[in-house]
């Protein structure tokens, strides 16, 4: 093989120039893209964010909507049973007070004359 000359190398059997093998080896070479495809690329992961954050939104207002529904749901229960607790409440209360006018209001005609009383009943 023939002797390597400044600037040239032997490759393949062949005579290379330093430049060719540092082009092709990359170490000059540059990532740009065309602007085109950049902007298409950016465009994407964008519109894939966009799409992930909306999906976690819907997901965050399914988990809240559900929560609400089932607080105001046992907040209803509750008030239900606070209604029926009172209303039974009430009830007893209104029985009791049924009774003691009765009470009192036999007392009041047993000590009426007995005339007067036959005419009240």
């Amino acid at each position: 093989m023939g002797k390597e000359y400044d600037g040239h190398r032997r490759l393949y059997g062949k005579g290379v120039t330093n430049r060719l093998i540092n082009k092709v080896s990359g170490n000059d070479t540059s990532y740009m893209l065309p602007r085109e495809i950049m902007d298409s690329l950016r465009e994407n992961v964008e519109k894939d964010h966009l799409l992930d954050m909306r999906k976690k939104l819907e997901e965050d207002h399914a988990t809240k909507k559900a929560e609400l529904e089932e607080d105001h749901a046992r907040k209803k229960a509750e008030l239900q049973e606070d209604h029926a607790r009172n209303k039974a409440e009430l009830e007893a209360m209104r029985n009791d007070i049924d009774k003691v006018v009765d009470a009192k209001m036999q007392m009041i005609i047993e000590k009426l004359p007995p005339g007067i009383a036959k005419f009240l009943m």
